[in-house]
């Protein structure tokens, strides 16, 4: 597989005060090849969505290099959809007019029947002529994520698909997940550890640097800190009555 993201020795200084700064990102290097299912996590502060954020090319390293595509990274690439926690949606609009009208914006021809399938497939189709106000967080979700399909684009990143939603939304967001082309490059952030599941590989975070990196199966074997994180939130979910481990993917 060829190279998509090459990110060597990158940190990011932020200014905590008018007397310090901080670094959200520390000497990270790794990389990510097309058609890669990544999962970027991490306990909160650990630079998570400020590197998501530079892989969509909102924000320059303070130090070292992103590459794509063999190229200096400095602005959004034109076939990147980078999906963010935070909606985005128009209230006044209905569902439908949703995912139309960002690309009507953009002076982008769209299909009703491209709609009509990432609807069906997100489990919206009925809401069509809803408005946002009268939808769940979930759904809210689905809709932005519907929205983000509709690009067609290369690469899909997405910051807290599944963060903050009920289960069901979450089974449907990372089936949806699961059906885009193999030769589409997915990176996403998640707190939901079962959601890393379909990840070919995950990069976990620490202190803005990269702590471990493997796949699923093989970071628990390794019984480090996803393995650590992994017990701890199988602990909780059992004890409130759900099975973190119940999502075979």
């Amino acid at each position: 597989m060829t190279t998509l993201y090459t990110i060597s020795n990158i940190t990011f200084t932020y200014d905590a005060t008018s007397h310090s700064k901080i670094n959200a990102l520390s000497g990270l290097s790794l990389s990510i090849n097309h058609g890669d299912r990544i999962a970027i996590l991490g306990l909160s502060g650990s630079g998570k969505s400020t590197f998501l954020k530079m892989l969509g090319g909102l924000l320059p390293p303070s130090s070292g290099y992103i590459y794509y595509n063999s190229t200096p990274l400095f602005t959004p690439p034109a076939d990147v959809s980078l999906l963010l926690q935070n909606y985005g949606l128009f209230p006044w609009k209905t569902v439908e007019e949703n995912l139309i009208l960002p690309l009507l914006l953009k002076k982008i021809a769209y299909d009703e029947d491209l709609i009509l399938y990432w609807l069906k497939a997100l489990g919206l189709e009925d809401k069509r002529k809803v408005y946002p106000k009268n939808l769940s967080g979930g759904q809210m979700q689905r809709l932005s994520l519907a929205r983000a399909l509709l690009k067609n684009a290369d690469v899909y990143i997405f910051d807290e698909a599944t963060s903050s939603i009920d289960n069901e939304s979450e089974e449907i967001i990372l089936e949806v997940l699961k059906r885009l082309k193999k030769d589409k490059t997915i990176i996403f952030i998640s707190h939901r550890l079962k959601s890393t599941m379909i990840a070919d590989k995950i990069y976990l975070l620490d202190g803005g640097s990269l702590k471990e990196e493997g796949d699923f199966d093989a970071l628990l074997r390794q019984k480090g800190f996803f393995y650590q994180m992994y017990t701890e939130q199988a602990e909780l979910e059992n004890y409130a009555g759900g099975e973190v481990g119940s999502c075979k993917i």
